[in-house]
């Protein structure tokens, strides 16, 4: 497991996002690994009960469905993450360790953006009646997207792939995890902007609902 050995960067999360060879003391590398360690157990729970949750409600809203996919791709990126580093020493499965992880992880962001364009097509009204149509648009972002990033990311430079002895993910040394940070900042600004949508909607909605101080005293 990544978090027995405290001189792993693998052990926490924020080596997912670095885009350099960033070192941190062994204090900070301690705290990281059990902050990390508590949250990937949390959220594998918290995972499980949400999906338990959605199959006990009828999928018949787009939303659960997007929800439901997104716990399914958080608890498999965190399984793949807490057991990657040490489970595969050689460095062929090391890769394929690291692509595996590369996926999952752009699944779990990409399912959070699928539900902000399942917001925009509910305000829109996109695809109305046509259920099984927008849940094709849903997959193709969530499960489709992710494997195309990686492939490319692979076949621009097959030494994307770290596979070394200490780490196993997307090599530093010619900026392949980009191809990671990149899409995640993207996701991020896309749903950031879907919300300050929703909330300027919301807040149409709520000034056309309120009734003019005139008509009230008529």
């Amino acid at each position: 497991m990544p978090w027995k050995n405290n001189d792993s960067d693998m052990a926490n999360y924020l080596f997912l996002m670095q885009t350099g060879n960033e070192t941190l003391g062994d204090r900070d590398l301690f705290v990281l690994t059990k902050i990390t360690l508590t949250g990937s157990g949390l959220s594998i729970v918290g995972g499980l009960l949400s999906i338990f949750l959605v199959c006990y409600v009828p999928m018949r809203s787009d939303g659960l469905f997007a929800i439901g996919n997104m716990c399914i791709a958080l608890m498999s990126a965190q399984l793949a993450f807490a057991g990657a580093e040490n489970a595969f020493p050689t460095q062929v499965m090391c890769k394929i360790s690291a692509s595996i992880i590369h996926y999952l992880f752009l699944c779990l962001h990409c399912w959070a953006l699928s539900y902000s364009v399942h917001l925009i097509m509910k305000l829109c009204r996109v695809l109305p009646g046509l259920r099984w149509k927008r849940r094709c648009i849903l997959t193709t972002i969530g499960w489709v997207i992710p494997i195309v990033i990686v492939a490319i990311t692979a076949v621009i430079d097959s030494d994307s792939y770290n596979g070394g002895e200490s780490l196993c993910w997307l090599n530093s040394h010619n900026n392949a995890r980009w191809a990671f940070v990149g899409p995640v900042i993207f996701i991020a600004v896309c749903n950031g902007a879907v919300m300050l949508v929703m909330l300027f909607v919301r807040y149409l909605l709520d000034k056309k609902r309120e009734v003019p101080t005139g008509k009230k005293v008529k």
